[in-house]
């Protein structure tokens, strides 16, 4: 969703949420910034999609169904943001929600962690370092751009940054409805004893 990361933001740059004044870094700065925050944002996707989408959800899923370990699962990992990061709203665990309902929809119709991993890493990195986002009342230490979000809170997400933003709802409803048509057949979890048959979706 790196990409839902850019139409999110520019639709609130239309409604004059979003100013960039230029380069935060310049340099040798700015490289090394980028390779940090590649860094960071790939081992936040693996730690992330490990820990919550792969033996927790596989157990969860083995146990109650995988529809309801998804709902579980995308719930309480918003709960988690609303509950562990400072300047919460409402807005952020709903974004934070369907942005794991993306996620775990992915990971049944590909039958891998890679694609969520990937597109954690993408997401983040597009939204604390590319964009610049405000993430818990701050910006990223050498984040790329010098950016302003500025307006009400529905449209830039406030000290949550964009990622709380309302325009996350619609984008990420966007995600989910042509990761469905896109990948159509679900490929886990794949029924004992019958792995050649397709998996109602």
């Amino acid at each position: 969703m790196g990409s839902g990361d850019a139409i999110r933001d520019l639709l609130i740059f239309f409604r004059g949420g979003y100013r960039v004044h230029g380069l935060n870094l310049t340099g040798t700065e700015l490289l090394k910034f980028a390779s940090l925050w590649i860094l960071a944002n790939l081992l936040i996707g693996l730690s992330e999609e490990i820990l919550f989408r792969g033996y927790f959800m596989y157990t969860l899923a083995d146990g109650i169904g995988f529809w309801a370990a998804a709902a579980l699962e995308s719930i309480g990992f918003g709960a988690l943001h609303y509950y562990t990061k400072p300047h919460e709203r409402w807005e952020d665990w709903m974004a934070v929600t369907l942005l794991t309902v993306f996620i775990t929809l992915a990971l049944r119709r590909t039958g891998s962690l890679a694609f969520p991993i990937g597109m954690h890493a993408a997401f983040d990195f597009a939204f604390l370092y590319v964009f610049s986002g405000m993430n818990g009342g701050e910006f990223g230490v050498g984040r790329l751009l010098n950016a302003e979000f500025s307006g009400p809170n529905w449209l830039t997400g406030g000290l949550l940054g964009p990622e709380a933003s309302w325009f996350t709802f619609g984008v990420a409803l966007a995600s989910i409805a042509l990761l469905h048509l896109r990948y159509q057949q679900a490929k886990w979890p794949v029924p004992a004893g019958d792995s050649a048959r397709p998996i109602a979706n």
